[in-house]
């Protein structure tokens, strides 16, 4: 008998609002016995959403503290990536006007907003933070 990951799979479509999905912290699957019809998961762990671009430097620096904080907290916090050139949609819905930005959410809901690089103690203690109070 196949396992319930089997009858589920990820949903990777244009027709999904990937920008919706993205910011409010769920993931869109597709039932594959409903025919298509989607629905979507609540992610129990917060979202850090790093807002940045290619060509900006303070970016380049934030970028080693980030992979370092995924390291130790990956289990704990979903990161994300999101190139502001590539993602234009997505940046001005949450104003972002300077990079590197980072916004911490939980459930669709912003908890933390950093702009310009971060030190990596105070990202580690609000991550942690999140990770304890953020719940479904």
């Amino acid at each position: 008998m196949p396992s319930c990951n089997s009858f589920l799979r990820k949903f990777n479509d244009s027709r999904i609002d990937k920008d919706r999905a993205i910011q409010s912290g769920k993931t869109i699957y597709m039932d594959v016995f409903t025919g298509g019809i989607t629905r979507e998961i609540v992610m129990a762990k917060p979202i850090l959403m790093d807002f940045y671009a290619d060509w900006c430097g303070p970016c380049k620096i934030q970028d080693p503290i980030l992979e370092k904080l995924e390291e130790k907290l990956g289990d704990k916090i979903e990161f994300k990536k999101i190139n502001v050139d590539d993602n234009l949609q997505l940046a001005n819905k949450y104003g972002i006007r300077v990079v590197p930005t980072l916004i911490l959410e939980c459930n669709g809901k912003i908890i933390e907003h950093y702009i310009g690089v971060t030190r990596p103690e105070i990202l580690e203690a609000d991550l942690n933070k999140a990770a304890a109070s953020c719940t479904e």
